[in-house]
């Protein structure tokens, strides 16, 4: 579907001409850059051409503008790195109906744009424009996923990475890594609510941890009803800091990156579980006063970034046992798995030993739960 451009918001964003497939040596490539229409790009032929741009910087594309010769079909890919097949198709292939054409671009990160022409009579386009520019260093889309928590927005500017690399390291943090950044920022705000009650109440009044009862009759305390502030020695791997870093480390290092990734998976596992249980717990006891159902969902939904990014930001396939649920206790197994996680992170025989049977990870949460104090 064809997108009209907002009123006022238009910037041109400079490119080159990376490469194309084929040109005339009267009507070149580089025509597309102008918005002359006595100028245009021809390739002789009428089927399956491509001309690929370069943007000068990275950036988050919302939209492009094709001013159409003679092209009957088409296609946009996107990608950040110059390896064609990392690249995502934006635009699926579709009929050119009209002379000037404005397509929706998402908000795709990228650097290089490549246009197939499948169609035409002949191949010939007058001139391309990418409107709108939104740099990867001030408004990333990725960001959305975590835009509540400054503290991870703030640490990200402190590293002197390049574009692509802090890019890539927040797909990683929006994707696979986001369930341990869930709990940290849970924790985190509840430490910090906890802080501001009254002193001497706090001290006079400890909170007492929900029970509900499971199917197989095993009390367990409610994820959500933790009581806080935890013990300094315990909720040190809640720091978020410390876990900044210890994900930044798995974002390099091959094999804790494995660990963390399937720790992530089963985090989330824990907190889909865990909220479908407490939605059904709170609309069976709200029933009665009121007529809507209550649903509560404080994650959001696993991205695969793997398109764009590579392999790297896959999300792992962890086989999971619901029955689980019922015998764990979930604050104390989300804390135990991030000692594992700082555990591999400081021993890197244990973290490869690991890495190598880690689709078995959640098999040892009972041993994590009974282990710790």
């Amino acid at each position: 579907m064809e997108m009209e451009l907002e009123g006022g918001r238009t910037k041109p964003l400079t490119y080159k001409i990376k490469a194309m497939s084929r040109e005339t040596s009267a009507q070149k490539a580089t025509n597309v850059l102008d918005a002359d229409l006595r100028n245009y790009w021809s390739t002789g032929t009428n089927t399956k051409e491509w001309i690929l741009l370069e943007l000068n910087e990275p950036c988050l594309l919302s939209h492009i503008r094709i001013h159409n010769k003679s092209v009957l079909e088409w296609e946009v890919a996107a990608g950040l790195r110059y390896k064609p097949e990392t690249f995502v198709k934006v635009r699926q292939r579709c009929e050119a109906p009209r002379r000037d054409m404005i397509y929706s671009m998402n908000y795709t990160p990228c650097r290089y744009v490549r246009l197939s022409c499948l169609r035409g009579s002949p191949i010939a386009i007058f001139f391309i424009q990418l409107p709108f520019k939104f740099p990867l260093k001030g408004h990333l889309q990725l960001k959305q996923i975590i835009s509540e928590d400054g503290y991870v927005q703030s640490e990200l500017t402190k590293y002197a990475d390049d574009i692509e690399t802090s890019t890539r390291f927040l797909a990683m943090l929006a994707g696979p890594f986001y369930p341990i950044l869930q709990i940290v920022t849970e924790r985190e705000t509840a430490r910090c609510s906890a802080i501001g009650v009254d002193s001497e109440v706090s001290r006079n009044s400890q909170p007492v941890p929900a029970l509900t009862v499971s199917s197989n009759f095993e009390p367990r305390k409610l994820r959500s009803m933790s009581p806080f502030p935890v013990p300094t020695s315990r909720s040190i791997v809640f720091r978020p800091d410390a876990v900044f870093t210890l994900l930044r480390k798995a974002f390099a290092d091959n094999d804790l990156g494995a660990v963390c990734k399937v720790a992530a998976k089963i985090l989330y596992h824990l907190a889909e579980a865990t909220s479908a249980q407490e939605t059904s717990f709170l609309t069976r006891e709200t029933s009665s006063l009121v007529e809507a159902p209550v649903s509560k969902s404080y994650h959001v939904a696993l991205s695969d970034y793997s398109e764009l990014f590579g392999d790297q930001f896959l999300i792992p396939v962890v086989d999971w046992n619901p029955s689980y649920i019922n015998i764990l206790d979930i604050g104390a197994v989300e804390e135990g798995i991030l000692h594992v996680l700082f555990a591999c992170a400081s021993q890197s025989l244990l973290c490869s030993k690991l890495a190598v049977s880690v689709t078995n990870f959640w098999l040892t949460l009972p041993l994590i739960q009974a282990l710790l104090p």
